[in-house]
């Protein structure tokens, strides 16, 4: 987006434009490590891991500063930024299979480790997630979601016409719309990054006092940990001094939260999307509407019941849900707890409840089964729909938490380095 900006792309006058966007953000390369080096005490302090997507021009201009930070107080992964800062939306299938290759070769020239991947101003096309696949990414960073944490009418006009602008230009999905959680599209695993984001406060909303920050990134924390879903949060280090304070109270509350929130890395999030398949409930009918449970997999895959007193040590959890302690027991039910569906039922749909911890058969028979859900069909817009049909129901039910070991949501901290120094913003400008 920045690029359009330039009218002439001479040397001196790209090197002129980066430096008064950097200058205007306060970055020099005393800064930027700064930056970084209190970036990541922060992160140790609250022993929160973070993601920080990197362009791969970049690393391979300044890998020792990449290392540092690896190396330093708190665990850190990178991901992939693109090869250069450009919109990966508006390049050629060939182009884009060029670019990703390009941006591996250089992270594993400077033996940088990486995970996953986001694109350059959060623009993504179907063309790009099929290069992601067959570029063998794990998990793509590029949607956005936009959660109901701005009071739209408060804004002034300037405010709200200079939001819609960042909006329009990334296209998040609603919060309320769809649940924010991780989901597979055809092999990638798409993990949503949250807006508001620190350029949108900063930049679009003119918030620059952390009381103001933290409230719209609390907001999404306590709607996130309410609904069980995942909030990314986003902060480009060079915003950072700008936004510490803020950043700092979000994961004091996180660590607060009861049950617990996840504080996780993508590619933690990642590796336990993985894992999940793994979790399995057999259920086998006992006499007098008993039931023998048996967990298997993950120990870190938590059994929750609600609606049936388990023959088994358990303590609350949410409220309606409590933890089972132990991986086989038994309970009373007169149906059986858990997700009944057709036999013709979506495979995706199939996928999806799997994937956020419910029990999955087929069967012809409704009455015999906690929850029915009668429709064969799915798509991304019926995922909240059914999600509140389960879980307003007041039928026993045997499922596996979301989250590992008993998280009811995850947070996950990133923040895009798309430079480091002022000749970087300079040559991303330039599209190099």
């Amino acid at each position: 987006m920045l690029r359009h900006l330039i009218r002439s792309k001479g040397p001196a006058n790209i090197l002129r434009r980066g430096y008064a966007i950097a200058s205007r953000l306060g970055v020099t390369p005393t800064s930027m490590a700064r930056s970084l080096a209190a970036f990541s005490a922060l992160l140790a302090r609250y022993d929160a891991p973070a993601t920080f997507p990197v362009t791969a021009a970049t690393a391979a201009r300044h890998p020792g500063v990449l290392h540092k930070l690896l190396a330093g107080p708190a665990r850190i992964e990178l991901a992939v930024h693109g090869c250069r800062h450009v919109d990966h939306s508006l390049l050629p299938a060939a182009d884009l299979s060029d670019e990703l290759a390009r941006a591996r070769e250089i992270f594993d020239a400077t033996n940088l480790p990486f995970s996953g991947f986001r694109a350059p101003y959060l623009r993504w096309n179907d063309a790009l997630l099929a290069a992601l696949r067959r570029a063998g990414f794990r998990y793509d960073s590029s949607h956005s979601v936009l959660w109901p944490a701005v009071d739209r009418a408060a804004l002034s006009p300037e405010q709200a016409a200079k939001m819609d602008i960042l909006l329009d230009f990334c296209h998040p999905v609603s919060a309320d719309a769809c649940p924010t959680v991780p989901v597979w599209v055809d092999g990638l695993l798409e993990l949503p990054v949250s807006f508001p984001d620190d350029e949108l406060m900063v930049e679009r909303l003119g918030l620059t006092d952390a009381r103001s920050q933290a409230a719209l990134w609390r907001a999404i924390l306590e709607q996130s940990h309410a609904r069980g879903e995942l909030f990314v949060l986003q902060l480009h280090p060079e915003r950072f001094p700008l936004c510490a304070e803020a950043l700092a109270e979000v994961l004091e509350r996180a660590r607060s939260l009861q049950p617990a929130a996840w504080l996780a890395s993508l590619g933690d999030i990642a590796d336990w999307w993985q894992e999940k398949p793994s979790l399995r409930l057999r259920m086998t009918a006992l006499d007098h509407g008993r039931w023998q449970v048996t967990a298997m997999g993950p120990d870190r895959g938590a059994v929750l019941v609600r609606g049936a007193l388990p023959e088994a040590s358990s303590h609350p959890w949410d409220g309606r849900y409590s933890v089972v302690t132990e991986r086989s027991f038994t309970l009373r039910s007169g149906v059986r707890p858990c997700v009944g569906v057709p036999a013709d039922a979506s495979p995706d749909l199939r996928r999806f409840l799997a994937d956020q911890g419910y029990v999955v058969e087929s069967g012809d028979s409704p009455e015999t089964y906690a929850i029915y859900l009668d429709s064969a069909a799915f798509s991304p817009e019926a995922m909240r729909p059914l999600l509140e049909q389960i879980e307003s129901s007041p039928t026993p039910l045997v499922r596996f938490g979301r989250w590992p070991d008993a998280a009811r949501s995850a947070l996950a901290i990133t923040g895009d380095i798309d430079a480091l120094t002022l000749w970087d913003y300079g040559l991303r400008l330039a599209g190099r």
